[in-house]
């Protein structure tokens, strides 16, 4: 079962990503700050982590060079509900690795796409070969 660290500010966030891919067979855990994050990442050790850019206590883009740094190899799809940190987060793609990923709108009201993006991009283990 693929473990995946959803990393957002808004609960609605939180909660919609968990479900989606726990429909699909993940194990998700949630965290809504970096400090939680922090918390969690050594004892939880995610394949994949969702990270919102926008949070309560940073930006999630500091927190990507942490994850880089400390758990290469870590997929990362980052989120951006407001599009507003799209140079930052492109620039994180470029100097980063291909696994990262970056989706925007993903709680807003955009008809689910970017959100349906984000399941697509992570295989579970309840999904189709």
């Amino acid at each position: 079962m693929k473990r995946i660290l959803i990393v957002e500010q808004t609960e609605t966030a939180r909660d919609r990503l968990s479900e989606v891919f726990e429909r699909r067979g993940c194990w998700t855990i949630t965290a809504g700050t970096i400090y939680e994050a922090l918390t969690l990442l050594p004892d939880f050790a995610p394949e994949v982590i969702v990270l919102g850019v926008q949070l309560p206590d940073g930006s999630g883009l500091d927190l990507l060079g942490f994850i880089k740094r400390e758990r290469p190899g870590t997929r990362v799809i980052v989120v951006d509900d407001e599009m507003l940190h799209q140079p930052r987060c492109l620039a994180a793609l470029v100097d980063n690795s291909r696994d990262l990923h970056y989706l925007s709108g993903v709680a807003g009201q955009d008809g689910g796409r970017p959100l349906l993006a984000a399941r697509q991009s992570v295989a579970c283990s309840g999904d189709e070969s």
